[in-house]
């Protein structure tokens, strides 16, 4: 009979029998020598298809709107209060959001395994060793990457499919954080947000409060533009108030379950919901309520974030709190917002904002476009002019179904595609790799790379920024579409990109955009025509790309997904002063 991994720690193998792998995340490259020797087989990957991922996300909606029905009672209960769903969703959502999606992602995987060998065995990890987050940003950090908790996670899910297997102890367990602490202010920094808001309060009525506002490059430059332009009617806050929240785990209390339907897996994840949730949200809440109420926020008409209402949890508690007293405007802070078939930190972002911005889009009256800083100009670069190839690397594990590369689908989809490229253009001397990579993934890119195609191809050293590469080279080449596609548009850098079709899925007002860029050749929807069009305009890009097709569609993707302005400055304070005169 087979055995299960689910994870590449290795004391969890059973090598005295085949193995089945749960998925790619388990093979690491750097053991490539041990694992290829076994006998093993895969699980098959589960969303090779956009219309699974679709039907997928629809039915984890479903039951997320019924669990957070159950945690809203469950938590008042708990904590004597009488709060609502909505306050519940802005405070825990995002990470209820992603939760939900990534145990039926789970949950299918071992379904799936189960399918194939009904007398499959596995190992679990004991419960003794069981790691409990403490907020959504550790939650994220873990389930993206960490291998640790990830058996941890497996073993959670057999256990409330029913399953009962041998426990094993990890000789390094996570260890059990007791405490959650904001990070300290930068120095000086509560100063002279202090001051500016003193000054505001001073001299203007209507105030509005910038919280993360995601700007990638001269941050402190384009905050001091924005509060002069605004005459000190804008000003900043990192919400990074001292607070500090002792999390005594009850395991007890964790043990208990919700009623969250019929399903196999709503059984399931009603049984260990509870035990999942990070400890801020249960054992520390009470206190972490009481500290939050005691500080002194900035009184604003209005408070605009980014992406602070995602991973910072002092500012979420005050947003639930501050309901209906002050408006909250948000903004999208990465790509495939707005043009994704769905996109789950969208959903969340748009579901708590009282106006949400965007690059450019539009989807009825809660939203409004708001430019962002142009990027700068592109200097075209000559015949020896770097064609830089951008590489974003994705996390080993499913943490949200999304419509973009999912865990092991960057090796089984985007990985051959990018073999491909590197087996026509591998003698180029003026190629180089880019690889975005902003943790250490573990799929090893480059590696791979150089074991199937030698080390004859530059590799970036990351000593310039994307905007600083890609400013001078003479062609800019992607596999996906991301937030490089986006600043290489709109800096007018020749760009060419394939995807796979059986990754993306767009939603209905994106179709024809997206259809403009590949009837130009500027998106390609199979790395062969990507090769083939590289091939024909790769020695003299601008030749092709100043062509009024090519910049008629490159100008319509980003009016409406990239939209820039060397005038932003103005138009965010015109922005801001519409949202706080309109009525609520």
């Amino acid at each position: 009979m087979p055995f299960m991994v689910t994870t590449p720690i290795e004391s969890f193998w059973d090598r005295s029998k085949p193995i089945l792998f749960a998925g790619e995340w388990c093979k690491l490259f750097a053991r490539k020598a041990q694992w290829t020797t076994l006998d093993h087989s895969d699980v098959p990957h589960l969303w090779d298809d956009p219309q699974k991922k679709v039907d997928a996300i629809e039915y984890s909606e479903q039951v997320r709107q019924t669990a957070l029905a159950g945690l809203t009672d469950f938590l008042n209960r708990h904590h004597g209060l009488n709060e609502t769903t909505r306050f519940y969703h802005i405070v825990l959502g995002n990470w209820l959001d992603h939760y939900v999606q990534v145990m039926y992602d789970r949950f299918l995987t071992l379904e799936k395994a189960f399918e194939l060998h009904a007398d499959l065995e596995t190992w679990v990890l004991d419960p003794k060793q069981h790691y409990i987050p403490t907020d959504t940003m550790d939650w994220v950090s873990l389930i993206s990457l960490g291998d640790r908790y990830n058996l941890q996670v497996f073993s959670r899910m057999l256990h409330g499919m029913g399953y009962a297997f041998p426990t094993r102890e990890l000789e390094d367990p996570l260890p059990q954080k007791a405490r959650f602490s904001t990070p300290n202010w930068r120095p000086g920094e509560r100063v002279a947000y202090g001051v500016t808001q003193w000054l505001s309060k001073l001299f203007r009525r209507r105030r509005i409060t910038v919280v993360n506002p995601y700007f990638k490059y001269g941050v402190w430059r384009r905050m001091v533009q924005l509060m002069l332009m605004s005459r000190l009617q804008i000003t900043f806050n990192t919400f990074l108030y001292p607070v500090s929240v002792e999390l005594p785990i009850d395991r007890a209390l964790r043990a208990q379950s919700l009623d969250l339907g019929r399903s196999r897996f709503e059984k399931a994840l009603g049984k260990i919901i509870i035990g999942d949730m990070p400890a801020l949200f249960l054992e520390g809440f009470a206190s972490f309520r009481e500290q939050v109420l005691a500080l002194r926020f900035p009184k604003s008409d209005a408070y605009f974030t980014a992406n602070a209402m995602h991973f910072n949890p002092v500012f979420k508690l005050f947003a639930a709190m501050q309901q209906g007293r002050s408006k909250f405007l948000l903004m999208q802070h990465g790509s495939g917002e707005g043009f994704d078939y769905h996109n789950q930190i969208e959903f969340y972002e748009r579901s708590v904002a009282d106006r949400f911005y965007t690059y450019g889009w539009r989807d009825g009256d809660h939203t409004e476009p708001l430019s962002f800083a142009h990027p700068g100009e592109h200097r075209p670069g000559g015949p020896d002019g770097l064609m830089i190839f951008t590489i974003s690397e994705y996390f080993r594990y499913v943490y949200r179904l999304h419509f973009h590369p999912t865990a092991g689908e960057y090796l089984t989809l985007c990985m051959q595609e990018i073999d491909d490229f590197m087996a026509q253009f591998k003698q180029d001397r003026t190629l180089m790799v880019r690889c975005w990579q902003p943790v250490d993934m573990k799929w090893d890119t480059v590696g791979r790379l150089r074991e199937t195609h030698g080390d004859g191809f530059q590799v970036d050293d990351q000593s310039k920024n994307l905007i600083e590469r890609l400013s001078n080279c003479r062609i800019h080449v992607s596999h996906h579409i991301g937030t490089a596609f986006i600043e290489a548009l709109a800096m007018n850098v020749p760009t060419v990109a394939f995807i796979n079709p059986r990754i993306y899925h767009f939603r209905e007002p994106a179709i024809p955009i997206m259809q403009a860029l590949a009837a130009c050749g500027l998106l390609h929807y199979s790395v062969v025509g990507a090769i083939a069009h590289l091939k024909a305009v790769h020695q003299d890009p601008q030749v092709w790309w100043s062509g009024e097709d090519v910049q008629a569609a490159r100008r319509q993707f980003l009016h409406h997904y990239g939209r820039t302005s060397k005038n932003w400055l103005k138009e965010w304070q015109l922005a801001f002063q519409r949202a706080i005169d309109e009525p609520s």
